[in-house]
């Protein structure tokens, strides 16, 4: 007799599902939601301490915060990105991964906020500010962020297994899209920081409630529900991806995908285009703030930024469920192109090509910059989801864990550079390092990457004689490794 937290007949299942085979679970939408407000809360804990200018920071936790230590306390995220990485595809990639990658991100991202307000509390408790500008105090900021940094991988790295585990077919490319913009949803939050949680210093403490409050919403939706899988498989592709599981073929697996040209090129792009697009954004206070744009606007511009890139990954993601299925390069191509003419358009508004501040090649003002960024966050948001949903299809059959992990993987060593960078350029500088990386992108996609769909399809697509022998043949044995994971044969 099975005993499980999975039980299969008292499941509420939606009513339609994409063949009499597939069967949706309308709880889908919870655990989306669940692991949205954790990757929300990541990318948001992650840029707590560069989401406000330098005197601001240097304000309540002393000169030793200044633009050197905010730029390593941002720059863990992409370090440990890159360290946790191998664990991540490991766990991930395991029967039942897609919730041990979810726990850990969801422990990781408590943990970290625990730590990091311990000295900021302290400062509440005594009344004493040098408590939170003591050496202690920093390196307790510093673990704190490491955690949080720790839960990155684990995080956007499930962003597909996510979507190919839970939903249909015809809903894959919106999931994906949801959870992926989730992480740009913590950005698109921190930049409202000088506007409604720290509208002065001494609401800095603000910053770090909201952030533990954030952290505790997943813990407790993972307590309510959390399987390893829905009680039925949703598509064909999540069948086959429960009959593929394991972690040693992974290795494999990537060694023979190192073999095909267009996901070497897709991954390589989509890794650098992300990695310094999110640096690059996370990075408009110490870049603008120079230029004497004021905090508060740089805080809209960044919003603006985020926002519409969220909005634009989840709209894009349902047209090409609804209208374009299957054309993934055209929209990636049409937002790689939009991305780089508006940042084209932001770069000649500020000083360049030897025009000296206050003047600038095109005439600008504070909304003429918010507005350059917002259309890029637009196309930016276009973009981003399609790459991971390509990336997955090429990849194929590796697990979906895997190809978002190496895109994640590569997207962090490219953040951690550009961070760099922000140490010793200025943002005439930044501005042609990011243009001129976008440019390379959008033609290395459009002319090294070949569109292939290589997963099974509901309806009997391509890929589908070669895995539903290998499906059928896995769905028992998956089955009975998830019930052994639960500890429930009786």
């Amino acid at each position: 007799m099975l005993v499980s937290s999975l039980t299969m007949d008292s499941s509420p299942l939606d009513s339609h599902a994409s063949s009499d085979q597939y069967v949706l679970d309308r709880r889908r939408w919870f655990v989306l939601a669940s692991f949205v407000v954790c990757n929300l809360n990541q990318c948001f804990c992650n840029m707590t301490f560069s989401s406000l200018q330098d005197g601001t920071m240097e304000a309540y936790f002393g000169p030793s915060m200044d633009k050197a230590t905010s730029d390593m306390l941002l720059n863990w995220g992409p370090i440990f990105g890159i360290i946790c990485f191998p664990a991540a595809v490991w766990i991930s990639s395991r029967p039942g991964g897609l919730r041990r990658a979810m726990w850990c991100g969801i422990v990781l991202v408590l943990l970290g906020n625990i730590v990091r307000m311990i000295p900021v509390v302290a400062r509440q408790l005594t009344g004493d500010e040098q408590v939170a500008r003591s050496p202690s105090a920093f390196i307790c900021y510093h673990i704190g962020q490491i955690f949080v940094a720790m839960a990155g991988p684990f995080n956007m790295g499930a962003v597909t297994l996510l979507s190919v585990v839970w939903f249909a077919e015809s809903e894959r490319t919106t999931a994906t899209a949801i959870a992926q913009v989730s992480n740009g949803m913590g950005a698109t939050v921190a930049y409202l920081n000088p506007l409604w949680l720290m509208t002065s210093p001494v609401d800095m403490p603000n910053l770090f409630y909201f952030g533990l409050a954030l952290a505790v919403l997943p813990l407790l939706g993972a307590l309510v529900y959390l399987p390893a899988r829905p009680p039925r498989f949703p598509s064909a592709a999540a069948e086959a991806a429960a009959a593929c599981a394991g972690g040693p073929r992974e290795v494999g697996r990537c060694a023979q995908l190192s073999r095909r040209p267009s996901f070497v090129v897709l991954v390589g792009t989509v890794g650098i285009f992300s990695g310094a697009m999110a640096a690059f954004t996370s990075l408009f206070q110490t870049m603008l703030g120079p230029e004497g744009v004021d905090e508060r606007a740089v805080g809209w511009m960044g919003f603006g930024n985020g926002l519409a890139c969220n909005v634009a990954g989840i709209l894009a993601g349902s047209m090409i469920d609804r209208c374009f299925r299957r054309r993934l390069k055209g929209g990636i191509l049409v937002g790689l192109l939009g991305v780089f003419l508006c940042l084209a358009w932001f770069m000649l508004s500020l000083p360049c090509f030897g025009v000296k501040a206050p003047n600038s090649v095109l005439p600008h003002a504070d909304w003429s910059l918010a507005l350059t960024l917002t259309l890029a966050g637009v196309f930016q948001g276009i973009a981003e989801p399609l790459f991971y949903e390509l990336a997955a299809e090429l990849m194929y059959p590796a697990k979906e864990s895997t190809s978002a992990g190496v895109i994640v993987f590569v997207m962090n060593a490219a953040a951690g550079v550009t961070i760099g960078l922000n140490s010793v350029c200025n943002a005439e500088n930044m501005n042609y390092v990011v243009n001129a990386i976008v440019l390379v992108v959008f033609l290395a996609v459009l002319l090294g990457v070949r569109e292939e769909y290589r997963r099974p399809q509901d309806g009997g697509g391509r890929g589908d004689a070669a895995t539903k022998p290998l499906a059928q043949a896995g769905a028992s044995r998956h089955a009975s490794e998830e019930v052994a994971m639960e500890g429930g044969v009786t």
